[in-house]
């Protein structure tokens, strides 16, 4: 055979059966292994969440309960389906359904406790970032109101008194006496009184600077402990940007049921679905080859009906010779 040959049934190999090889073989691999992973992760939530349940000197025991309850909800699943794939009897397959059930629903319980655990965690350093922040903006808030206050103080006090300054030499200035004109001394309390208040205003405005800076540096730690964490605005913050004061508490429990569903169906669920698909594809493979086996037979048998007549024809033509021959003479 040359190269171009070899590539020309290549070609169509790939053409008729790579379809079929993609789902049998790539992608059902690639699901078995995302199961093996799936239940590698379960394994140590339930071992780590029965172990924590343990009193002083049972941790051991309880964590190997956990390794028991995952296995028979792992494995007593497949096991139910290849019983169901060979018809046995509903009743002898009963207490093996009752026992998955039952440890389905203890190690969903497990694997919702490090979810709930670990969503509460983020929550309370979101809010403790937020309260934190809350705080330092309010109290800035609360300081500069009361130095603006000080400020409006100061400044009524300043204009009293260069307002009875200026009054002074009003006064002075049209009592008549002569001599008497001298209003140095009233200037001068005037520049002191406005120095004195420049002072303060000065004071109260680094102040002012001060908090300011306080409430930058707060929003913008805030903001850098925020980022790089996707949870918050996909689950703790998402309730509140499209309902203004909604608890997200109740978004979280959701979220955490909705995982732990999805890895539970992922890890023993989808294990069950996979093989069940897998035995499937077997018996119909299987059944497909019966029909061609059935299919050669069947042209073997005509085949051999064929040769069969076409020998009884060629025997009877034979046959009918002799006798043409002797009605001719």
């Amino acid at each position: 055979m040359t190269l171009r040959s070899d590539l020309i049934t290549a070609g169509r190999w790939l053409r008729d059966h790579a379809p079929a090889f993609t789902i049998s073989t790539v992608a059902l691999s690639v699901l078995w292994g995302a199961i093996g992973l799936a239940c590698i992760v379960l394994y140590t939530l339930d071992a780590l969440f029965y172990r924590s349940l343990a009193p002083p000197g049972m941790e051991l025991a309880f964590q190997a309960a956990g390794v028991v309850f995952r296995s028979f909800c792992v494995f007593g699943g497949l096991a139910i389906v290849w019983m169901k794939s060979q018809r046995l009897p509903h009743a002898a397959t009963a207490t093996l359904r009752g026992i998955w059930c039952m440890s389905l629903a203890a190690c969903c319980i497990a694997a919702l406790g490090f979810v709930s655990e670990g969503n509460d965690y983020h929550a309370r350093a979101t809010r403790a970032v937020e309260k934190t922040e809350t705080v330092t903006v309010e109290s800035a808030d609360t300081r500069l109101a009361r130095i603006d206050t000080e400020k409006a103080a100061i400044r009524a006090d300043r204009d009293r008194l260069v307002a009875g300054a200026r009054e002074s030499m009003r006064l002075v200035l049209s009592d008549g006496i002569a001599g008497n004109d001298d209003l140095s001394a009233f200037e001068a309390n005037i520049s002191q009184y406005e120095l004195d208040a420049s002072t303060k205003l000065a004071l109260l405005d680094e102040q002012i600077a001060k908090i300011e800076g306080e409430r930058l540096t707060a929003q913008t730690t805030a903001t850098a402990e925020s980022v790089g964490d996707p949870g918050l605005p996909a689950v703790f913050r998402f309730p509140a940007r499209y309902v203004p004061g909604w608890d997200s508490k109740t978004f979280q429990d959701a979220f955490s049921l909705f995982w732990v569903i999805l890895l539970e169906m992922c890890g023993s669920v989808g294990a069950q679905s996979l093989l069940s698909v897998q035995i499937a594809m077997s018996k119909r493979i299987k059944a497909q080859e019966q029909g061609a086996q059935g299919g050669r037979a069947s042209a073997k048998a005509k085949m051999r009906k064929l040769i069969a007549y076409a020998a009884e024809a060629q025997k009877t033509q034979v046959n009918s010779k002799p006798d043409e021959a002797a009605d001719g003479d």
